[in-house]
């Protein structure tokens, strides 16, 4: 019986310990804390302007390829018309410029 009083004594000194412990580590995470998401702001910050030039020039290429395949599909029209296409165009500039003999 008389090992229950030691036994109980070094639970609440371990509990003690756990404790002070437990409460230190959350004592310097919540002081460091807020420096970390300060550091982070600029980080974020950085990101997103990076994101923003992504989808802008995502945006430029998008438009790009949607006005080739409009003039494509222009240029079939023209052709399936028998409209002359812009070689041709080309073509006629320089005989008109040159002149035919």
């Amino acid at each position: 019986m008389a090992a229950f009083p030691d036994a109980s004594l070094s639970m609440l000194v371990a509990s003690i310990i756990f404790f002070f412990v437990a409460a230190g580590v959350v004592l310097v995470l919540w002081i460091a804390m807020p420096f970390s998401l300060f550091g982070l702001k600029t980080s974020l910050k950085a990101v997103t302007e990076e994101q923003e030039e992504t989808n802008r020039l995502l945006r430029s290429i998008l438009n790009t390829l949607m006005e080739k395949d409009d003039r494509e599909r222009r240029l079939s029209g023209a052709r399936d018309a028998g409209l002359p296409g812009p070689k041709e165009h080309e073509i006629f500039k320089k005989v008109e410029e040159e002149g035919v003999e």
